[in-house]
């Protein structure tokens, strides 16, 4: 019987949310003349998949979003086969948080090899900040006071009690240590040194990592949608990126402004004169550098079936946010 090629894709959503649980990949396999089988699932986000502590550490399993994924990646090798789909010929892809979820499992066990994939495709990936379980304590402890269970002598298994209902009633994003304003996303994997061994750029220049072929790639403007329209002054631009990252120091914010001068960026009706400003920048950090560092690192090691894009195609409907975020796999 012959089989199909695969592609696994993970969807992306900040590792907060799910950016579409009903994902159809019929799109995708119409697109390549019933020559593919595409695989699409949905991952435990937000505090189901990324609370961390050392409760948790200690009574339970960090990461378990990522879990979730590999789970899958191994479902796939298992089952594959009998939906037409060749377990050794699996492309491992995902946009955003879903491509960051592609450098995380390539680097995943300190870059082990479980045959699990077999090239990868990462659409707009991310560094975000990998933070420590003790980092994250925070985020814990908060929950567990907005549920009242800091009194229980057990605090996790209080946790666990509570219905679906009553956890989320008190799921939303609360400020960073040292922070004005709650981030855009505030749970995320955390540098467990286990599943994570490393932040994700050291694991990639010390050459932990699986060598498969590889893309990755970025759009235009990769920051407009993520960052305040109304964004009207260095100290408002300024504000939004340390929410983001806290630990960012007053002496690289200056360096960031002098890299992203407000002087001579585009202006929009009915935006702030420093929102492309921000954006740029932002953009940048956040979701170009990654895949360019990436592209390098694989040149540098002798990976020569490697390939880095950039998407500069304005879809109209998207004009007067300048580009969006990531264009759709399936569409």
């Amino acid at each position: 019987m012959r089989t199909l090629p695969v592609y696994f894709f993970i969807q992306g959503g900040g590792f907060n949310t799910n950016s579409n649980p009903n994902l159809n990949g019929s799109g995708l396999v119409t697109a390549s003349g019933n020559n593919i089988v595409v695989v699409n699932f949905n991952y435990r986000v937000g505090p189901y998949g990324f609370l961390a502590g050392e409760e948790i550490l200690a009574g339970g399993s960090v990461n378990n979003g990522l879990k979730d994924q590999r789970f899958a990646l191994q479902w796939v090798q298992k089952y594959i086969r009998h939906f037409g789909g060749d377990p050794g010929h699996v492309t491992m892809g995902g946009d955003s948080a879903g491509a960051q979820s592609v450098n995380l499992q390539v680097t995943a066990y300190g870059g082990r090899d479980d045959g699990l994939f077999h090239a990868t495709a990462a659409e707009s990936q991310s560094f975000s900040a990998l933070r420590t379980v003790g980092q994250n304590q925070f985020m814990y402890d908060n929950l567990v006071i907005r549920t009242d269970c800091v009194s229980s002598v057990d605090t996790l298994a209080c946790l666990r009690s509570l219905t679906a209902t009553e956890l989320q009633e008190q799921n939303f994003n609360t400020p960073f240590p040292g922070a004005q304003n709650p981030p855009l996303y505030m749970y995320g994997p955390t540098l467990d040194f286990d599943f994570i061994t490393d932040y994700t750029h050291r694991a990639y220049e010390q050459g932990r990592f699986v060598r498969v072929p590889a893309i990755a790639g970025d759009d235009t403007n990769e920051g407009t949608i993520f960052t305040p329209k109304n964004t009207s002054s260095i100290g408002e631009s300024d504000t939004f990126i340390q929410d983001q990252f806290p630990a960012i120091t007053l002496a690289q914010l200056r360096e960031w402004n002098q890299l992203y001068p407000v002087n001579g960026t585009p202006t929009f009706p009915d935006a702030g004169s420093y929102w492309r400003q921000v954006s740029d920048g932002y953009g940048e950090l956040r979701y170009t550098c990654p895949g360019i560092f990436i592209s390098g690192v694989f040149a540098d090691m002798g990976c020569d079936s490697n390939w880095n894009y950039h998407w500069n195609v304005i879809d109209p409907i998207y004009a007067a946010a300048g580009k969006y975020h990531v264009f759709a796999t399936f569409s």
